[in-house]
């Protein structure tokens, strides 16, 4: 098998075709790939191994030159951050079939680039639980490679009838369902409306409803979430143009107040941002929108519906399929290579051991939320500040 590592665009001329019939996720197509990275100024380029046989390419995987930050957490609690060149290998990053051998021939080339210290890091995002690349990462990395934060990913199987998902769900549940309608609509009589949206001419547009709800939530003041900037229209652009991006809005009396938002690719919608304004919380807007989408879904014929990265209730709940997955960081062995692996190998050991303690004294969700509250509370107190910021005072 030979190995060719392509760097730039031009580069990877030789490989298109085979990324084209191949790509299967949103993260890896190549068009939305090349947009980031001319979007994002910590890129240097793309920097993707090949893997070829017989004078044709087998598999690509994609990642990213960065000359950027690490930021170590403990809960939701962020640390200073530290400059680290850093090769990201994108989640879903594998475009082709990576075998045993395939694998060994990716980690070794990881390793000699981290060896050569022409990167700090290598981040490999969210690798499934016994893929042939994760077994060769353990193998390879001597231990320089970070101990697994395991996360769920979850899947829901969809079928074509509207309403199947609260079919299967207990009287009990629906009863509750029923009743969160009722409230919601009692609380703003005759001002709730939902509306799906399939063919996206308006992507500004779109992106300015969502923005405000997005700056009120929780996910905002972790610097998480949907941000309306110009890699985001340009990237949902690109999907909205194809027919691929679907949006769910709630609005009370016209203003938004919760968004869904996922592309649909390959039969799969793939979910990729969400959020509701604080004021309606209460009512459960998250179920009933979620409730409401695969409906909508499934008028569509969509197959399955990816629930995206971390895990949550709502995705156990509802979700029929899972895997576990972790990201796996290799450390180049140099002095800043074994600084960085030092004080993220601690945050993570103190990360562990508080979520432990937290799990025996069982009040792991009540922190949850009062963390979130006081983070959706301090991203709208900012947001208010910027509005009364922005208002000329007359003399």
């Amino acid at each position: 098998m030979e190995v060719r590592i392509y760097r730039s665009a031009a580069e990877l001329a030789e490989a298109e075709q085979f990324w084209i019939t191949t790509q299967r996720h949103p993260n890896t197509d190549l068009d939305h790939f090349l947009l980031v990275c001319r979007s994002r100024p910590e890129v240097i380029g793309p920097w993707i191994i090949g893997l070829w046989d017989d004078n044709r390419c087998r598999c690509l995987v994609v990642g990213r030159l960065e000359r950027t930050t690490i930021q170590p957490t403990v809960g939701y609690a962020r640390l200073p951050r530290m400059a680290a060149t850093i090769i990201t290998i994108v989640h879903a990053g594998i475009v082709g079939k990576l075998d045993e051998a395939g694998a060994l021939d990716v980690a070794t080339a990881l390793d000699g680039v981290l060896r050569k210290a022409q990167a700090d890091v290598a981040v490999v995002n969210l690798l499934a639980e016994g893929e042939p690349l994760w077994l060769a990462l353990k193998e390879r990395a001597r231990g320089g490679c970070q101990q697994p934060r395991w996360s769920i990913h979850r899947k829901l199987s969809l079928e074509p009838e509207p309403g199947f998902l609260v079919r299967r769900m207990r009287s009990k549940h629906r009863s509750w369902i029923n009743r969160k309608e009722k409230e919601l609509e009692a609380a703003f009589p005759g001002m709730v409306g939902w509306e799906w949206h399939s063919q996206i001419a308006d992507v500004a547009g779109l992106c300015e409803q969502m923005e405000m709800v997005a700056r009120t939530t929780y996910q905002r003041g972790l610097g998480a979430g949907f941000v309306d900037d110009k890699e985001t229209r340009e990237r949902l652009a690109l999907f909205a143009g194809r027919g691929q991006l679907r949006a769910f809005l709630m609005k009370v009396n016209e203003v938004p107040k919760a968004f869904w938002l996922g592309e649909l690719y390959g039969g799969v919608f793939h979910s990729s941002a969400t959020g509701y304004a604080p004021d309606v919380g209460e009512f459960e807007v998250g179920t009933l929108m979620f409730l409401r989408m695969v409906d909508e879904l499934s008028r569509e014929r969509v197959g399955c519906l990816d629930f995206g990265l971390g895990d949550a209730h709502y995705k156990e709940r509802f979700g029929d399929r899972s895997w576990r997955e972790a990201t796996v960081r290799i450390f180049a062995p140099t002095i800043k290579g074994r600084l960085l692996h030092a004080v993220v190998h601690t945050c993570e050991f103190l990360d562990r051991g508080a979520r432990t303690l937290v799990e025996r004294i069982g009040s792991v969700d009540q922190i949850k939320k009062r963390w979130r509250r006081s983070l959706a509370e301090k991203a709208t107190r900012e947001q208010l500040t910027r509005r009364s910021n922005s208002i000329d005072l007359e003399p």
